[in-house]
């Protein structure tokens, strides 16, 4: 079994990031995991995911190909194009574990209701299907900002085999204004359990920086969450996403 080289994953990130410095377009989130303002009307973007759950495990590695679309000022379109766990098993292995399309709707002042519909593969490849309803919300003044997200999905989602519902919490610091935001990232969860297992409630900190570049139209966010709090069986992470975005009406 051949694991991926760190120098190859440093090769891959730097020229995709060098790619996305000569794009322009929109503001993303802050945080690692929240979702917050639209798209932006005739916007396109590129918000590729890396992380690593446990430093001690390199079967915990994923990545995520999310694009986004923003089709008008209050409607975007999320997708995950693919979604890859355990890319230590590659090439004896396939890490694909699934795909999803969320649309999102904003009723103003950055409320948004998005709604997740997605496939996932079991441990025998077979095609589980899943719906995730979602509500995304953001507010910044020019010290700070506060994203917060709550979403439930069913059974047979990426999470978990069971229902799950979680929320997402980050408030912002605007250490350098359109430059450097420190945050930190507080993620709640709970799963339902089935006919056999309880219910189990977990708990994620992710401190993290988002650097931004060209006033924000494209940015990188690095976080290192601790999951597991709540079990007593904490392990600490990394996890990193780019931002790249390609026309608006502003063009």
């Amino acid at each position: 079994m051949r694991s991926i080289s760190p120098s190859r994953v440093l090769k891959v990130l730097t020229w995709t990031f060098m790619a996305g410095l000569l794009c322009a377009g929109s503001v993303s989130a802050y945080t690692y995991s929240a979702y917050t303002t639209m798209t932006g009307a005739k916007t396109f973007a590129l918000n590729p995911f890396l992380y690593l759950e446990d430093f001690s495990d390199r079967a915990t590695s994923g990545a995520d190909l999310v694009i986004a679309c923003g089709i008008r000022d209050r409607l975007d379109i999320y997708a995950n194009l693919a979604g890859f766990y355990g890319l230590n098993s590659i090439p004896a292995e396939n890490p694909y574990y699934g795909s999803w399309i969320m649309p999102r709707f904003d009723f103003g002042g950055n409320n948004i209701a998005a709604l997740q519909l997605g496939i996932t593969l079991d441990e025998d490849n077979t095609a589980r299907f899943y719906i995730g309803p979602q509500y995304h919300f953001f507010r910044e003044n020019d010290a700070c900002a506060l994203e917060a997200n709550a979403l439930f999905y069913s059974k047979n989602n990426p999470v978990t085999a069971n229902a799950w519902a979680g929320a997402t919490v980050g408030p912002v610091w605007k250490a350098i204004p359109d430059v450097l935001f420190p945050y930190v990232e507080i993620n709640p969860e709970y799963d339902f359990g089935n006919d056999s297992t309880d219910g189990t409630f977990d708990l994620t900190v992710a401190p993290g920086v988002c650097v931004a570049i060209l006033n924000t139209k494209h940015q990188l966010s690095i976080s290192f969450p601790v999951s597991g709090l709540a079990t007593g069986e904490a392990t600490a992470g990394v996890a990193a996403w780019f931002w790249f975005s390609f026309g608006g009406t502003g063009e």
